[in-house]
């Protein structure tokens, strides 16, 4: 049986820590739907930044193929430390130093895990000051990246040690 955010978690687990005046950060994933994320944000101390969420979806299983296919949405977060800026100082101060890169290791730890590919095309959104309706009770404010993209899974067994 092929569990996707197992096998997520797993692969992400080897992304490189994120380095901010000399301090390192690992980066965090989790997945769930807005409850989730919610209480996420409210019961997670210390350090939260970098994120990846994964939202809530469904697979396509394969069984003669041994894989599924699911349409994921994965959302990298930072909280944003330029809340009264405009865009183009939050682009170069927290999407060209943390998000972009990010999205880069995201991407080619998809491409190389050995389990995974990118199925496709996909679509990625920037957004600065990030904030959805649900979400307006959390305290955090976020500079992200939506990632929509379909992603095979196979029960290859073996996940490959990733070279960043």
């Amino acid at each position: 049986m092929i569990v996707t955010e197992t096998l997520l978690k797993t692969i992400f687990d080897q992304l490189p820590n994120y380095v901010s005046n000399g301090k390192q950060y690992p980066i965090k994933f989790e997945w769930g739907d807005q409850s989730d994320l919610l209480l996420f944000l409210k019961t997670i101390s210390g350090n939260k930044y970098p994120l990846v969420w994964l939202v809530n979806g469904n697979q396509t299983v394969d069984r003669n193929a041994n894989s599924v296919t699911r349409k994921c949405r994965l959302i990298l977060a930072k909280d944003s430390q330029n809340v009264t800026n405009r865009n183009p100082t939050v682009w170069d101060t927290e999407f060209e130093t943390v998000l972009n890169p990010l999205l880069k290791k995201v991407l080619k730890a998809l491409e190389s895990s050995g389990v995974t590919s990118i199925v496709g095309t996909f679509v990625e959104r920037r957004d600065a000051n990030y904030t959805e309706e649900d979400l307006l009770k959390a305290t955090d404010f976020w500079n992200v990246i939506v990632l929509d993209i379909s992603i095979r899974f196979t029960d290859n067994c073996i996940i490959n040690n990733i070279k960043f």
